[in-house]
């Protein structure tokens, strides 16, 4: 069974594991019920061992406001330091713990700190369980997803960067002239991208079903509540059926079924336009519509 989750970047920067007994400082770190034990080199990193104490505290309490709560009791987050700087590469596991690792670099800045989104999407692997390698669009996809909104709703990015970036990107998710469904998604577009369409979809859907009473963040706490975290194991189909069965829809099953053998059918154009995105061509900005017919759904999604 495949118990650990690997980000694009760690094939192209060769990324490596580093055991914990390589680090010199181990430091626990309260998240809400939650200790995240820390464990680094911290002497070495340049910007000082509170700013990067302050960067993991920050990034947990994002995840763990979007799930009403940090996703696992305990988890481990290791940094494997490098001569260079920036925050480069993660991986998420299961066992035989719960662990991050995050290759940064010695001489990070704040800057670079403040703008990182790897450690946010590494820490939501833990709210979803190992499910088959086919369902890796799934894997990658919620994260992708998650990361954007849940910081949004934290007032750590402006909503208007995050649409700019989903309407940037969600293309690359799409199924190409050849292409089937998301379960035989095989490139890193499709599977990031494509999952996180996925996700947008599905928040769309159960929020119109709903009147704005659910959305997709429900459905995954349900999951976490259910204990159906990374260190388990089940199928797609059980996941679906949890996460629809909090929402009192079947969002997800239906939108599974329709998506995972065929390439949907997707008006990526009219998505934006009913929830009032706007992009200028001339200016490259995004407006927002408050009159568009699924501006609600929008201003739901992104609410704290």
């Amino acid at each position: 069974m495949r118990k650990f989750m690997v980000s694009w970047l760690l094939i192209v920067c060769g990324f490596t594991a580093v055991a914990t007994t390589a680090a010199t400082d181990k430091i626990e770190i309260q998240v809400g019920d939650t200790t995240l034990t820390l464990y680094a080199q911290l002497e070495n990193y340049e910007i000082g061992s509170q700013a990067i104490i302050d960067w993991v505290q920050k990034s947990a309490t994002i995840v763990a406001n979007y799930y009403d709560g940090f996703p696992v009791d305990e988890a481990s987050i290791v940094l494997d330091g490098f001569q260079g700087s920036g925050v480069i590469a993660g991986r998420a596991h299961g066992e035989p713990v719960l662990q991050v690792i995050i290759q940064i670099g010695e001489y990070v800045s704040q800057k670079q700190l403040d703008r990182d989104w790897i450690l946010i999407h590494e820490m939501i692997h833990f709210a979803l369980a190992d499910v088959p390698d086919k369902h890796h669009w799934l894997e990658e996809g919620l994260p992708t997803y998650i990361e954007s909104i849940s910081r949004v709703q934290a007032d750590d990015l402006p909503e208007k960067f995050v649409w700019k970036g989903f309407m940037k990107n969600m293309p690359k998710g799409m199924p190409l002239t050849d292409d089937t469904g998301l379960d035989n998604a095989s490139s890193i577009g499709r599977m990031y991208w494509g999952g996180a369409l996925f996700c947008l979809l599905a928040d769309i859907e159960i929020h119109k079903q709903t009147n704005n009473k659910f959305g997709l963040r429900d459905a995954v706490q349900a999951l976490v509540n259910n204990n159906l975290t990374m260190d388990k194991s089940v199928s797609i189909d059980e996941l679906f059926r949890v996460a629809d069965a909090h929402t009192g829809t079947q969002v997800l099953s239906d939108l599974y079924n329709q998506m995972k053998d065929e390439p949907a059918d997707i008006n990526l154009k009219s998505i934006w336009s009913e929830l009032g995105i706007n992009y200028n061509n001339d200016t490259g900005e995004v407006s927002l519509d408050e009159t568009a017919p699924l501006a609600s759904v929008r201003q739901s999604i992104v609410s704290p």
